[in-house]
């Protein structure tokens, strides 16, 4: 006798296939909660590390006479940085500044041999 094919579990109660909706204060909850948990990850991924060492647009010269006064970033001496030196010329907060006595881009926590106290 052919009958209805099929499964045997004629007691297996079936899940419904839509799944219940959800509330309005539910969805916004869950909403806020992952965007508050995506800024500190966005402000991490956009925060860079600034460099100052590019010195490609120099003379040579100039990329000589900065080498000859031993500039280094960061400064291995954390009271005499660029950024409290007489001569450092500050720039934006995310720029490099510069120096009058010190040619090419300058990190505000950089060093060289000819640092004098800001005045």
């Amino acid at each position: 006798m052919r009958g209805r094919a099929g499964p045997k579990w004629s007691g297996v109660k079936r899940l419904p296939l839509i799944q219940p909706q959800t509330s309005r204060r539910a969805f916004l909850t869950s909403t806020a909660v992952g965007a508050l948990a995506i800024v500190p990850l966005a402000a991490l991924a956009c925060s860079k590390k600034l460099v100052c060492t590019d010195v490609s647009k120099l003379k040579a010269d100039e990329q000589q006479a900065r080498s000859a006064v031993g500039y280094k970033e960061p400064t291995p001496e954390p009271a005499k940085r660029c950024d409290n030196c007489a001569a450092y010329t500050p720039a934006a907060a995310d720029q490099c500044g510069a120096c009058s006595d010190v040619k090419g881009p300058i990190h505000p926590a950089g060093f060289c041999n000819i640092w004098r106290q800001k005045g």
